[in-house]
């Protein structure tokens, strides 16, 4: 289990992502859903799919909480995915002011703006090695003795295993 690198979620979301996004006339959606559109739902290293989802689902979650949960807690529940996914199945509910899949769209150009500032603007380099990165400093890690307890300075992992945001 702990080497499947295939994402359930993404795998149940995925479809009506593409739905939502479907016929946009927005250039950045139409890209979102052409680089999802093939998508096995594997997170391999040199795919680009991985990177768009989880971007997308990054700012998606913040902006359905952000709907009816202050601001100041967006952080507490930002991790709190099943209303998400839930509103990516069935656009119809009534959550958002505006209609669920005129927010999908938002979101999407955000997303893909967002991973324009971090990555460039060649979305063929976007793959999910260069973002999804971890690296775990030791606690009494620091300058003078980074190299003896924090696992990066001893040991280089592949470039998928550091985790940033």
């Amino acid at each position: 289990m702990q080497n499947d690198v295939k994402s359930v979620r993404a795998e149940r979301s995925c479809p009506h992502l593409l739905r939502a996004l479907k016929g946009s006339e927005d250039a950045d959606a139409r890209a979102m859903a052409a680089g999802l559109a093939d998508w096995d739902h594997r997170y391999a290293v040199d795919s680009i799919a991985p990177t768009l989802f989880e971007t997308f689902m990054f700012h998606w979650q913040r902006r359905v909480l952000s709907e009816h949960i202050p601001a100041r807690l967006l952080d507490l529940t930002a991790q709190q995915t099943g209303l998400c996914v839930s509103l990516l199945e069935q656009p119809e509910l009534p959550y958002f002011r505006t209609s669920t899949t005129a927010e999908i769209v938002v979101v999407a150009k955000q997303a893909m703006a967002a991973l324009r500032t971090r990555l460039g603007d060649e979305r063929r380099t976007w793959n999910w090695g260069r973002l999804h990165q971890a690296h775990w400093r030791h606690v009494v890690s620091g300058p003078a003795t980074a190299a003896a307890f924090s696992l990066a300075a001893a040991w280089s992992p592949r470039p998928c295993s550091r985790v940033t945001r």
